[in-house]
């Protein structure tokens, strides 16, 4: 009479299957984790961008948006007197404040983000390995194009210089937004 229980060999095929399913989930989890972090990092450098536009045109005061891209990390500071921030140098830096508000702290971004390529047409400040984006009083910025990526995928913030407008791109681009037409999408 043959017994109704299952055969090593059976149970062993059931284990590779679940150990098999397991690896998959865990390395789907682990892209995602990548796809979450760069999506949120977009976002906050997003919102900064907003609030340097927005901050220089309601008070009148020339913004800065500083990128340090060795380190990862990005800021705002904002005109503190009627000099222009683009004509303050290094001796002047107590014309200038770092901006800690709700939605531009000063930020660093996760290990598996990074700056994969940032420009700036005309002459930008560069201090230090540090790129500065102006949004100046009348609503105008500097034109940028700033890609944050992870290993697999890239995004692209693009500002317009005309109107200071920011845009993000699920997408490398490489033209900068002064080549192309400043007009919104839908």
């Amino acid at each position: 009479m043959r017994s109704r229980a299952f055969t090593l060999i059976e149970l062993l095929l059931v284990v590779t299957i679940f150990a098999m399913a397991a690896v998959l989930t865990g390395l789907a989890i682990y892209h995602r984790t990548d796809h979450t972090a760069l999506a949120s990092s977009s976002r906050r450098l997003l919102n900064a961008v907003r609030y340097a536009r927005l901050s220089a045109a309601e008070h009148h005061r020339s913004c800065q948006l500083h990128i340090d891209i060795a380190d990862g990390r990005y800021w705002l500071t904002a005109q503190q007197s009627g000099i222009p921030v683009t004509q303050l140098d290094a001796s002047d830096a107590a014309d200038q404040a770092i901006v800690t508000e709700e939605f531009a702290n000063p930020s660093q971004l996760p290990t598996k983000v990074r700056f994969a390529v940032v420009r700036v047409a005309g002459d930008s400040d560069t201090r230090q390995n540090e790129i500065c984006i102006t949004f100046h009083e009348d609503g105008t910025a500097d034109a940028a194009l700033i890609q944050l990526a992870t290993e697999d995928e890239v995004v692209t913030l693009l500002i317009y210089p005309w109107t200071g407008r920011a845009e993000l791109r699920t997408a490398a681009i490489d033209v900068l937004p002064s080549q192309t037409a400043d007009l919104p999408t839908q």
